[in-house]
C-alpha cells in the first residue's frame, strides 16, 4: 500500500503531461479540408518524382528514336503527352507548396490545372486509339467508331468539368491553417465521378477490341497485320493489353475514391492518373519504334498493316521462282491463275 501511495503522484503527473501533449497536438492539426489538401499535395509531389524518374530511364531511347525523326502526327502526340504532364505536375506542386504565391496566381493556376489534365489524358487516349485502329488493319468502321466515341465522351467530360469548376472555389490554406502555405480547391459536387466513369468505359471498350484482335491472331481466325515483324506484333499486343489493364485499374481506383470519400478529395488522384496516362502512352510509342527498327508508320506498303519496318540495307534482287506465301501454299489453284 505504501508503494502505491508513492506511485500515485507520478501517475497524476504523467496524466497531466499526456493531456498537455494531446492538447498541443490537436491544436497543431489543421481542419479536415486543409488536411486533405496536404494529402493531395504529397500525392502530387510523389507523382512528379515518379515522372522525373521515368524520364531519366527513357530519355536515351527518346533521343534516339524520336528527336531525330521527321515530324508527323505520332511525334507531335508523343511530345505533347510527354512534356505537358510535367507542366500540370509542376504547377500543382507550386500551387500547394509555394510560401509566396499570391491569391490571384493561386486562383489562376487552380482553375487552369483541371483543364490541362483533361487535355493531357485526351492526348494519351488518342495515342491508344491510333494503336487500336492500327492493329485492326486501319478498319474504317473501327476508326470511325473510336473517333466518334472519343469526341462524344470528351465533350461530356468538358461539360461536367465546367459545371464542377463553376460550383467550386479556391481557398487559401492559411485562412484555415495559418502555419501552412498554398491553396486548395473546395467543392461540394460529385460531377468528376462522371468524367472518370466515362474514361473507364472508354478504356474498357478499347481493351475489349485489343483482346478480340489478339485472340483472332492467336487462334488463326484473322490475319496478323501483314508486312510486320514478329517482335513488332509482340510489342503491339503485349504493351497494349498490359497498359490498358494498368490504366483501367488506375481509373477504377479513382472512381472508388470519388464515390466513397469526402468531396475535398475529389481531385486527389487526378494528377497521378494523368501521369500514368502520359508515362504508359509514351512507353508504348517508344517500344513500337524500337521494335520497328527506328521507323514507325501506321500503314504498310499495302496500305493495311499498322506499322512498316524500314531496313537500312538495300533489298536483294529476286532470282528464279519465289516460294508462295504461307497462306497460299495449301490452295490447289487460283481461279484463272497459276498453282
Amino acid at each position: 500500500m505504501q508503494r502505491n501511495g508513492h506511485d500515485e503522484p507520478m501517475k497524476i503527473l504523467q496524466r497531466r503531461e499526456l493531456s498537455c501533449h494531446t492538447t498541443t497536438t490537436l491544436r497543431w492539426l489543421p481542419p479536415s479540408s486543409s488536411l486533405f489538401s496536404i494529402i493531395e499535395s504529397l500525392v502530387t509531389f510523389t507523382t512528379l518524382c515518379g515522372q522525373v524518374y521515368d524520364y531519366v530511364l527513357t530519355i536515351e531511347s527518346e533521343v534516339k528514336l524520336v528527336w531525330y525523326t521527321k515530324w508527323n502526327l505520332t511525334k507531335l502526340l508523343f511530345l505533347v503527352s510527354r512534356y505537358s504532364a510535367f507542366v500540370d505536375a509542376i504547377l500543382t506542386t507550386y500551387d500547394h507548396f509555394s510560401p509566396t504565391i499570391s491569391e490571384e496566381t493561386c486562383h489562376g493556376i487552380s482553375n487552369a490545372i483541371p483543364w490541362v489534365i483533361l487535355g493531357g489524358v485526351g492526348v494519351a487516349e488518342i495515342i491508344l486509339i491510333i494503336r487500336t485502329w492500327a492493329i485492326w488493319d486501319r478498319d474504317r468502321r473501327i476508326g470511325s467508331a473510336l473517333f466518334l466515341s472519343f469526341i462524344g465522351i470528351w465533350a461530356t467530360n468538358a461539360y461536367c468539368l465546367a459545371k464542377f469548376m463553376s460550383g467550386s472555389r479556391v481557398q487559401m490554406i492559411n485562412t484555415v491553417a495559418p502555419s501552412l502555405d498554398g491553396c486548395f480547391l473546395e467543392t461540394t459536387q460529385d460531377l468528376l465521378v462522371v468524367d472518370w466513369v466515362l474514361v473507364v468505359v472508354f478504356e474498357t471498350a478499347i481493351l475489349g477490341l485489343t483482346l478480340v484482335k489478339f485472340v483472332h491472331a492467336r487462334v488463326g481466325l484473322g490475319p496478323i497485320a501483314r508486312g510486320t515483324t514478329p517482335p513488332l506484333m509482340q510489342s503491339l499486343y503485349r504493351d497494349g493489353i498490359l497498359f490498358y489493364v494498368y490504366l483501367f485499374g488506375m481509373s477504377l481506383i479513382n472512381v472508388v475514391v470519388l464515390v466513397t470519400t469526402s468531396h475535398d478529395l475529389s481531385t486527389l488522384l487526378a494528377c497521378l492518373q494523368r501521369a500514368m496516362h502520359s508515362i504508359l502512352s509514351v512507353r508504348l510509342l517508344l517500344n513500337l519504334r524500337e521494335a520497328s527498327m527506328g521507323t514507325v508508320r501506321f500503314c504498310d506498303e499495302r496500305g493495311r498493316a499498322s506499322v512498316e519496318r524500314r531496313s537500312k540495307q538495300r533489298p536483294l534482287r529476286r532470282r528464279g521462282r519465289q516460294p508462295k506465301p504461307y497462306h497460299l501454299q495449301h490452295r490447289r489453284r487460283h481461279v484463272g491463275g497459276r498453282r
